[in-house]
C-alpha cells in the first residue's frame, strides 16, 4: 500500500516564471513498508540485482532458527559466496532484551563457506538468560553484508531464536 504524490507542484499564478517546481522528498511514500514485507518471504540468499551482463555477487548465509546462544556464548552462522572469493562482515541484535553480539570478519573462498561465530559479552549473556528464565523467547537479528573484490556488496539478514540451555 503505497501513497504516491506529484514530485513536481504548479506554481498557482501562471505568470509565474517558475511555472513548475519541484517538491523535494515527496516521491514515493510507504516504500519501506512494502519492502519490509517481501522481505520476510524472501529466502535468505541474495545476489546484487544487477542487470544482466553486469557483475553479480552471490551471498548465502545460513545457520540455526533456534539456538542455545547463551551456553555457546555467541551464535553460529555459516556464510557462503558460491562463485567467488568474498570478504563478509556480520553481527546480531536483539530490542528486547537489548543486547548485542560483536562484529566479526571472514574470508570466503570463492566456492567454499566459512563458519563465523558472533560472540556474545558476559553482560549481554546475563540479559538473555534472565528473559529466557522469565519466558520469553528472545530473537537475535543477524545482519551480514559480503563484498567482493570488484566492490559490490550484498546484505542479508537471518533470525536466531534464543533457546533455554
Amino acid at each position: 500500500m503505497s501513497i504516491h504524490r506529484p514530485a513536481v507542484k504548479r506554481s498557482p499564478d501562471l505568470r509565474s516564471p517558475r511555472l513548475l517546481r519541484r517538491r523535494p522528498g515527496r516521491i514515493l511514500i510507504g516504500v519501506l513498508a512494502m519492502t519490509g514485507g517481501a522481505a520476510a518471504l524472501t529466502p535468505a540468499i541474495s545476489s546484487a540485482g544487477a542487470t544482466h551482463g553486469t557483475h553479480k555477487l552471490v551471498f548465502k548465509i545460513d545457520g540455526q532458527a533456534r539456538q542455545n546462544v547463551v551456553g555457546a556464548g555467541g551464535i553460529v552462522v555459516t556464510a557462503e559466496c558460491p562463485a567467488e572469493a568474498c570478504t563478509v562482515i556480520a553481527s546480531a541484535k536483539s530490542t528486547s532484551p537489548r543486547v548485542s553480539t560483536g562484529k566479526v570478519r571472514a574470508r570466503v573462498t570463492g566456492g567454499g563457506s566459512a563458519r563465523m561465530m558472533l560472540p556474545l559479552s558476559a553482560n549481554d549473556g546475563e540479559k538473555l538468560r534472565s528473559a529466557l528464565a522469565a519466558g520469553k523467547k528472545p530473537a537475535l537479528i543477524v545482519t551480514a553484508m559480503a563484498r567482493d573484490g570488484y566492490g559490490a556488496k550484498v546484505p542479508l539478514e537471518l533470525t536466531v531464536t534464543a533457546l533455554r540451555g
